[in-house]
């Protein structure tokens, strides 16, 4: 009997934790941001804001990458939230398609400026 319960259990807890926390190995970019896989496609009208910041696991002054990376934060209407480490080409993309979108765009000043290409 409690076997079965601590099987129970373990199914429910690991079932919240691939849920709660979805490795999005891809975005697409159109008429609607896709996440993949495992995420439903969310139109524009429910993008509270897309937030750019530095990649939390990277030091810029000391990384020895070829390219440098930030972070995306996707807030969704009515609740939820994506994110995203991504390279600093590929964010300016996101930049792009959130402002022709009119999504409320939040930028860390130094992300951008990284490459000389803030606005």
């Amino acid at each position: 009997m409690w076997a079965g319960a601590a099987i129970a259990i373990a199914v429910i807890v690991a079932g919240q934790a691939l849920f709660a926390r979805r490795l999005i190995r891809s975005v697409k970019l159109g008429d609607t941001l896709s996440p993949r896989p495992f995420c439903p496609p969310h139109r524009p009208e429910s993008i509270e804001v897309i937030q750019f910041g530095r990649d939390p696991e990277e030091d810029y002054a000391e990384s020895g990458l070829p390219i440098h990376l930030c972070q995306v934060e996707v807030r969704l209407r009515p609740r939820g939230r994506l994110r995203l480490v991504v390279t600093l080409g590929d964010g300016m993309r996101f930049r792009d398609w959130a402002r022709r979108r009119n999504i409320r765009v939040i930028e860390d000043a130094d992300v951008f400026r990284f490459l000389g290409r803030a606005e």
